[in-house]
């Protein structure tokens, strides 16, 4: 592969997975509610996973993803399964850390939150594991490894 061409994947990589996972994941959680209670609340899951992947996921995905990456690269771990590990440790962070910053914020916390806290961070873990590994089709980074042995 040419320098020009990796370079374009990964920039590709970096900026189309946070969005592809987070709407993904709208439309996952979206479909059903659509399908069960008419159109209004199904389309708000498809907008919520739009706005968090423009406000979150994104800048996460440059800010974290790049050392990850280098990091893994460094390390000759190329492969889908390492990607969708390292997606959804860090989606699970990012959600943990947001959710410990609105704990701190507001005081009212409750076993219902308990349950939408865990519902969250699992939903976090998800979403990364997605642009993890939709990070690692677009980039392709086992090609890297191949190349490198021949």
């Amino acid at each position: 592969m040419t320098i020009f061409r990796t370079m374009f994947r990964t920039l590709a990589a970096f900026l189309l997975a946070p969005l592809a996972g987070c709407v993904a994941l709208g439309l996952l959680l979206g479909l059903p509610l659509l399908l069960l209670s008419g159109p209004g609340s199904g389309y708000l899951f498809f907008a919520a996973g739009a706005l968090f992947s423009a406000l979150v996921a994104v800048p996460t995905a440059i800010v974290l993803g790049v050392p990850v990456f280098l990091w893994m690269r460094k390390r000759r771990l190329g492969l889908r399964r390492h990607y969708l590990a390292a997606g959804a440790l860090t989606g699970f962070a990012i959600v943990f850390a947001l959710i410990a910053v609105g704990t701190a914020v507001g005081p009212n916390f409750h076993i219902s939150n308990i349950l939408l806290g865990t519902i969250l961070l699992l939903s976090g873990a998800v979403v990364g594991g997605l642009t993890g590994v939709i990070g690692w089709m677009v980039r392709r980074p086992d090609r890297d490894l191949l190349a490198a042995a021949a």
